[in-house]
């Protein structure tokens, strides 16, 4: 919709943050802080406010209710590639981790998100269990990948 050639987080969020909301939404302020635009981007079509018979459109003329992504949201090969070798994301097939490797931080950073680097909060979508699981999973590929 704008930026350009633009295509790096790093100049999302310097308009995109907790503090930015639609100029165009009225009396309810909706945010467009990256992490929620992009969960949101994820959803479009099974937001719960678009599947009671809403919209979710930004700057009150680009309509997202009907976006349907070819995978799960949930899938993490998304950003950190099917070996894990980084993308969007960070690598996780490494011994290089930006936010610690241990589990207590897998499990930290997967619930909590980054979001000044655009990865949502997936405490709330997954869940403790889940998320456990995907940290689980994150860390014996981790372990395959660099021989422990």
């Amino acid at each position: 919709l704008h930026g350009s050639g633009r295509i790096e987080v790093e100049y999302c969020v310097t308009c995109h943050n907790q503090s930015t909301f639609d100029p165009f939404s009225g009396d309810a302020p909706v945010t467009v802080d990256l992490q929620t635009i992009v969960h949101k981007l994820h959803m479009g079509f099974a937001l719960p406010s678009v599947e009671a018979g809403g919209t979710y459109a930004i700057n009150g003329k680009h309509d997202y209710s009907n976006l349907v992504l070819p995978q799960d949201p949930k899938n993490c090969l998304m950003c950190h590639g099917a070996a894990l070798e980084g993308g969007i994301g960070a690598a996780l097939n490494d011994e290089e981790w930006i936010h610690g490797g241990d589990a207590e931080s897998v499990i930290r950073v997967i619930t909590e998100g980054v979001p000044d680097k655009g990865m949502l909060t997936w405490g709330p979508i997954l869940g403790p269990e889940k998320i456990n699981q995907v940290a689980a999973y994150v860390l014996e590929k981790n372990a395959e990948f660099i021989g422990n």
